[in-house]
């Protein structure tokens, strides 16, 4: 998980990140039921830890292959100012009982199938459009 701080924010992308311990986002105004909760992560190694004071929920929505509209709700997200890119855990999604699986231009959610919106260098990173 990386804090960039160059001031622009992808709304329209979520990274799912194979690494990622926890979901998040630096858009405070997509949380709802928000609690006060101190936490700490690391990112990109333990001697580079986010403090983040607020959890919530949020949902986006991504087109499948088919056209179709799917909600994907996430509970405890933490909120990082700051971060400028939304992140789904794919282990979290896994522990919450969502099935996901990767292939070359594909992710498998739920038995819904996205298109890869775009790679990174880091195989474990892929990003996805958001509606």
């Amino acid at each position: 998980m990386s804090v960039k701080r160059n001031g622009r924010r992808m709304d329209n992308l979520v990274m799912v990140d194979g690494g990622a311990t926890t979901d998040a986002t630096g858009n405070r105004r997509a949380l709802r039921n928000v609690r006060r909760v101190r936490s700490e992560v690391d990112a990109l190694g333990p001697d580079n830890v986010v403090v983040s004071e607020l959890r919530g929920e949020m949902s986006m929505f991504l087109r499948d292959m088919e056209g179709e509209l799917r909600e994907i709700e996430r509970r405890d997200v933490m909120y990082i100012e700051g971060l400028e890119e939304d992140i789904l855990s794919e282990g979290k999604l896994e522990e919450d009982g969502g099935r996901v699986k990767r292939s070359k231009n594909r992710l498998k959610m739920n038995g819904w199938e996205f298109d890869l919106f775009r790679k990174t260098q880091y195989p474990e990173l892929i990003y996805l459009k958001i509606e």
